[in-house]
């Protein structure tokens, strides 16, 4: 999965930097119609507000992609946004959710393979921080999900 400047600003922990970006790409992509660099640029947005502790406007910008990727049928982009999204849960302390989602998308057969590493290392991580029992009951309940139910709950969520 390709990023835009922005994400990479992100990913360095440049977070202020990141969303000057993203807000400047976003106003570019919206003016020209590219849906799927959009939903990227929302994803980063969200990752973006979320390093800096702003989860209500984290929240919104990761919705906002997934509502933009599930319009598109893109469902690696889905994918991804809501792997990125688990960063979010981990932060506000719903680890057992951000692992059945993690879990979830390592075995939906349309994760590309920045989505599967991605997962992977988050799920490592909150294995190692959970308890065993825990943690195998959570993957075990978002293997047995679909992607229509994990989207349509997040965005009926207030």
């Amino acid at each position: 999965m390709q990023r835009p400047v922005s994400g990479l600003a992100s990913d360095l922990g440049e977070y202020a930097e990141a969303k000057r970006l993203c807000r400047k790409s976003l106003a570019l992509l919206r003016e020209i119609g590219d849906r799927y660099v959009m939903a990227l640029c929302l994803n980063n947005l969200g990752h973006a507000a979320c390093g800096l502790g702003e989860f209500r406007e984290s929240e919104r910008h990761f919705r906002e992609a997934l509502i933009t990727s599930t319009d598109m049928h893109a469902v690696p982009l889905t994918l991804y946004v809501l792997v990125e999204m688990t960063t979010l849960l981990i932060k506000q302390g719903a680890t057992e959710e951000a692992v059945e989602l993690l879990a979830f998308a390592l075995g939906h057969p349309a994760s590309v393979k920045a989505t599967r590493e991605k997962a992977q290392d988050l799920l490592a991580e909150l294995t190692s921080r959970l308890p065993r029992k825990i943690t195998a009951a959570a993957k075990e309940r978002g293997k047995a999900r679909r992607l229509e139910d994990i989207v349509d709950g997040i965005l009926r969520e207030t």
